[in-house]
């Protein structure tokens, strides 16, 4: 099993000799051990995370197998039969395996989403996924460490109108559930991905003035919850020092808000 920061395609293979899966012996198991600890390390958390200290099991060697099998069809049927992560660490060991394989399997990448809660919380939820990911903010947003992550990963840039759309959704659901997060995203995306998220944004401005709302609406969404505060509690948003000249994006909000209106 890859190293979740090996980069590059993840090994391809067929499924031969799948009823290994059923019982993958003591290396397997260490493998899955090993990509436990490490993905654990990679996000930034520490053992054991969400303070579950029960072991992975044996999902992640199926979802694995799917990936590696992503040329075949059967890959789709292996990938429906992954059992629901149930410790938090097959949500690492599960996303540190469908993380990495989403950008190589365009056409298994929602199942994987589906499968890999987490990916789909960082990336966007697949067709079926969207309960399991609200569930899984909830979790997050609970942990200190897991808050963090969550924080950083939503305040990242994205290309993908879908998660746009998706981040957008949540903070504008969050917002009344647990402002303080909110701004915290709103913060770090300034603080450590500001012209990243001023040439998107530039890039909405001219998308809006050219009649193409279908360009823009994404990146409006992704700051519909900073404008719906600056509009019902500005004071709270004047309280936050590092939120600051953040208005070409409530502004873009609004203006699209309109043009969809008339």
């Amino acid at each position: 099993m890859r190293a979740p920061d090996r980069a590059g395609p993840p090994p391809e293979g067929d499924l031969g000799t799948a009823r290994g899966l059923l019982d993958p012996g003591d290396e397997v198991m260490a493998s899955i051990a090993r990509l436990a600890g490490a993905t654990t390390a990679r996000l930034r958390l520490s053992g054991p995370p969400l303070g579950d200290r029960r072991p992975p099991g044996l999902g992640v060697v199926l979802l694995a197998a799917a990936v590696g099998a992503r040329g075949e069809r059967r890959s789709f049927e292996l990938a429906h039969a992954v059992p629901k992560p149930r410790t938090a660490y097959d949500l690492l060991t599960y996303h540190a395996v469908a993380g990495a394989a989403v950008p190589y399997a365009p056409g298994l990448a929602d199942v994987l989403r589906d499968s890999s809660p987490l990916t789909g919380c960082l990336d966007r939820p697949g067709p079926a996924g969207a309960q399991d990911c609200d569930d899984l903010v909830d979790r997050l947003r609970q942990d200190r460490q897991a808050r963090r992550l969550l924080t950083l990963g939503f305040a990242r840039p994205v290309t993908d109108p879908a998660q746009y759309g998706w981040r957008g959704d949540t903070l504008a659901w969050l917002r009344h559930e647990d402002v303080d997060l909110v701004l915290d995203v709103y913060e770090s995306a300034l603080v450590h991905f500001r012209a990243e998220h001023e040439r998107m944004a530039r890039a909405a401005w001219r998308a809006a003035m050219a009649g193409d709302l279908a360009a823009a609406v994404p990146v409006a969404t992704w700051w519909r919850a900073l404008a719906e505060l600056e509009a019902a509690a500005p004071a709270l948003l004047r309280g936050r020092h590092e939120l600051i000249d953040y208005h070409q994006w409530t502004n873009l909000f609004r203006r699209v808000r309109t043009l969809e209106a008339t």
